[in-house]
């Protein structure tokens, strides 16, 4: 069994954030951080891509993890994540030829820059990128029992009936993955954690978890964590909801 991991930050939401080539028309490069997974960001020409994020002078904040959903082209192309100080000498810090149109979730040494970019070499179409995460990853330090944890699905059905009583069903949509944590005596680092991503969720902000299964959900808490508190220990739930395209 794999411990949680939550990925709660996005650096590019507090960063300034360009592309080269400009994104095109109705496209724009806001849709890189926004949090909406089914809203693209689409560069003007099918040309070599940058994506470069600046922290700015003040806050610059530590990163190890990469995250593209689902619904991007970059099949078979060469992507490459380096990072700058002075937005001159560039750092080759992770590359990739990416295999598949899946989810990319790649890792890498943790570290705290001003400057990042991401190059996409030689597309034959335009790029098309749902959602870039470049965020720091939180592994939990203890899993709830297995008691403690559901994993069911979330149907979009609505049941209605007829005059005469019968059941008719209407489905709006694919089912979303739940998960369920009863969390107990969290203490410490998990504790400071849960704390921190409840703050930065501030209940519109989905996120990122890795399950206790190793599988990788966009979603929502679907109410604020609730901290029982015993001394220096805390007791919540923690109920997720993936989020849809």
């Amino acid at each position: 069994m794999a411990k949680i991991v939550t990925h709660h930050l996005n650096i590019l939401e507090s960063s300034t954030v360009t592309s080269t080539p400009s994104a095109a028309t109705s496209y724009p490069v806001y849709r890189l951080y926004d949090r909406h997974i089914g809203r693209m960001y689409i560069a003007g020409s099918a040309a070599s891509t940058t994506i470069h994020v600046d922290q700015g002078g003040s806050t610059i904040q530590e990163v190890d993890k990469l995250i593209i959903p689902a619904g991007h082209n970059l099949h078979g192309l060469l992507c490459t994540l380096s990072y700058s100080d002075n937005d001159s000498a560039w750092t080759v810090h992770k590359q990739w030829s990416q295999n598949g149109s899946a989810i990319i979730e790649e890792a890498f040494t943790a570290a705290t820059h001003r400057y990042w970019r991401l190059v996409i070499t030689s597309p034959s179409s335009a790029v098309q990128i749902p959602e870039l995460f470049l965020t720091k990853a939180y592994t939990w330090e203890r899993n709830p029992e297995s008691l403690d944890r559901g994993v069911y699905p979330v149907f979009n059905v609505e049941r209605r009936e007829d005059a005469a009583g019968r059941p008719r069903f209407v489905e709006f949509g694919n089912s979303r993955r739940a998960r369920k944590y009863e969390l107990y005596k969290v203490h410490d680092n998990d504790n400071t954690a849960l704390l921190a991503l409840n703050i930065a969720w501030a209940g519109k902000k989905p996120f990122y978890l890795k399950d206790h299964d190793a599988d990788l959900i966009f979603g929502e808490l679907t109410e604020p964590l609730q901290f029982a508190v015993s001394g220096s220990y805390i007791d919540t739930p923690f109920n997720f909801l993936e989020v849809l395209a």
